[in-house]
């Protein structure tokens, strides 16, 4: 079953952003035992998040932003959303501007009310596709279960057992116990690793061909200098591939120019880091971060963000399905999004571990992306042909990231102890409970336990 994203962006009625916000608090400080919204019972429902946008001193409106990560499609997860949450969803939508009369006792009404405010995503990634709430619960419940059988005196007595009878052994336990029936992968991680490497291997040849393409109007005209050719053959030589040629260089010029304009007229960064953000980190093994910033001004910037925005997505759905997005294996969820008609970019991103280990993955392993994407956005640290400096620039970075994280009010994982890396290590520990093995496998399969 494939994972989809939600991004609602509704405006808030005059006046009414503190009582919104004092419902939203109410929900955000008791997500499980809350009585307005029951998170999870909700079948289907990955991550959840509500956020109030304030206005403040700029001219955008107060919004409330809903983000959604979740298994089927819209209708569905808005079905299951109404069913199991009404109460909350009355009492905040009634503050925001729209909202039908009657609420949620019109299903249909108040689901049409959602779309029309819901805004596409510029570009989402998952971290390991094709694997519904059920399909992670249930491995990890196989996983768990395995490692308590093996510490019992029946499973003690197979520690000095050969691989492959150990292995029988978990294989005849789980079988016996029908709570435990395991929900198959479709395809299994393996296979889907193995089309990550095959695309991987397409990509790298077609930007080979790429920047061969793109010189080819020089390397024509330095070997028509020395080695002699036919005018119709340096022609076609030229014609072909000129103009990509000519619009890389025109990019990198206006690209250039921009950076310098950018540098010249850099401000020190203002603004106040909201404490209540670093209040809410560091409860359970995941976090969450909301992200919002200004682009910055014109049709260029505007433009390459929505490029640089596309391609990732491109390759989030391509060739990063398995636990890594450009480098960083710790994102379950993440997603880009343009508000208030492309003037403002909204992050939201739902990580393993601390804010400093997650802005450390994605110093080391994947600046260049990141810079490449805020570097058209307000403040961001001063950039160079794109991708290089910006977020190498580490404490100006950090503290830009600060200053622009949003405190959400709520926020929901329905498995807040399971990082990204205990999920795939179940679920390939389930889905080697069938098929043949040799004893290496066995012993690095039963490593996992």
């Amino acid at each position: 079953m494939s994972q989809n994203g939600l991004t609602v962006v509704t405006p808030i009625k005059s006046g009414q952003v503190d009582a919104l916000e004092s419902v939203l608090l109410k929900i955000g400080e008791d997500i499980k035992e809350n009585p307005l919204v029951r998170f999870q019972d909700v079948p289907s429902l990955h991550f959840a998040c509500w956020v109030i946008l304030k206005k403040g001193s700029t001219g955008f409106p107060d919004e409330l932003v809903l983000e959604l990560n979740y298994d089927g499609d819209t209708d569905g997860i808005l079905s299951e959303l109404v069913q199991h949450g009404s109460a909350g969803l009355d009492a905040i939508y009634s503050l925001c501007e729209g909202c039908p009369a009657g609420g949620t006792a019109n299903p249909g009404a108040f689901a049409a009310y959602l779309k029309q405010y819901t805004l596409p995503i510029a570009a989402f990634y998952v971290g390991c596709r094709g694997q519904s709430l059920p399909s992670i619960r249930n491995a990890a419940a196989i996983r768990e279960s395995c490692e308590t059988f093996l510490d019992s005196p029946e499973g003690h007595s197979l520690r000095n057992q050969p691989p492959a009878q150990i292995r029988a052994a978990i294989q005849a336990y789980v079988k016996e116990n029908p709570a435990l029936k395991p929900i198959s992968s479709a395809p299994p991680l393996n296979q889907i690793r193995a089309q990550a490497d095959h695309r991987y291997t397409l990509l790298k040849g077609m930007l080979v061909l790429l920047v061969v393409v793109s010189l080819a109007p020089i390397l024509s005209l330095l070997l028509h200098w020395w080695i002699p050719t036919s005018l119709a053959m340096l022609t076609m030589a030229l014609l072909i591939p000129l103009p990509l040629t000519v619009f890389l260089l025109l990019f990198a010029i206006i690209l250039r120019i921009n950076e310098i304009r950018d540098a010249g007229i850099g401000r020190p960064l203002e603004g106040v880091i909201d404490q209540r953000v670093a209040g809410k980190e560091d409860v359970f093994d995941m976090n969450h971060m909301t992200t919002l910033t200004d682009i910055k001004p014109g049709f260029f910037r505007l433009g390459t963000l929505k490029f640089v925005l596309w391609l990732i997505n491109l390759l989030a759905k391509t060739i990063f399905i398995v636990g890594n997005l450009g480098g960083i294996p710790t994102i379950h969820f993440a997603r880009w999004v343009f508000v208030d008609n492309d003037r403002r970019l909204l992050f939201f991103s739902n990580y393993d571990g601390s804010w400093e280990s997650y802005m450390g993955d994605f110093i080391d392993r994947a600046n260049q992306g990141l810079t490449a994407i805020w570097g058209n956005t307000a403040d961001f640290p001063r950039t160079s042909w794109l991708v290089t400096e910006g977020a190498r620039r580490v404490e100006e970075f950090k503290r830009w990231t600060r200053v622009h994280n949003v405190f959400n009010q709520v926020w929901y994982s329905a498995y807040p102890d399971q990082t990204l890396r205990n999920i795939i290590q179940n679920i390939t520990f389930r889905e080697g409970l069938e098929g043949p093995m040799d004893e290496n496998q066995i012993r690095e399969w039963l490593r996992l336990l």
